[in-house]
């Protein structure tokens, strides 16, 4: 129930995020912002926001957050991630975001591994994080 209640708010902010309106900041007609959602994730029991903001000319920066949770029997896994990075457009012409570029950054996960086992009649919670 919680798995189709959390695809469902997913659902819908992609909805809404598609429909929602950009402010014009500059002269330009290109968003200077972007929120990014990736769809394709929640089929492995991940779910993706980013947020990208343009700083520059051919010069963003990204945050993107990330949380996974997923079960399989006893064994159960779950983690959050944080991912900052700075993006340099090396072509693209004059667009915002568009084109190939290169993305140096960081990256934090914590992740927990867990394993749950009855044997003998004792319960053994095995957790790797």
């Amino acid at each position: 129930m919680k798995n189709t209640i959390l695809a469902a708010t997913l659902v819908a902010i992609m909805i809404t995020g598609s429909f929602a309106g950009t402010k014009k900041i500059s002269k330009s007609d290109d968003p200077k912002n972007a929120i990014k959602i990736n769809p394709l994730s929640l089929f492995i029991a991940t779910g993706n926001l980013a947020y990208e903001r343009n700083i520059a000319k051919r010069i963003n920066v990204q945050l993107g957050l990330y949380f996974t949770a997923a079960k399989i029997g006893n064994l159960t896994y779950s983690g959050i991630g944080i991912d900052p990075s700075v993006r340099f457009y090396l072509s693209g012409g004059e667009k915002i975001m568009q084109g190939f570029y290169i993305a140096p950054g960081l990256r934090y996960r914590n992740v927990t591994l867990s394993n749950e086992v009855s044997q003998y009649g004792m319960s053994y919670d095995n957790k790797f994080t």
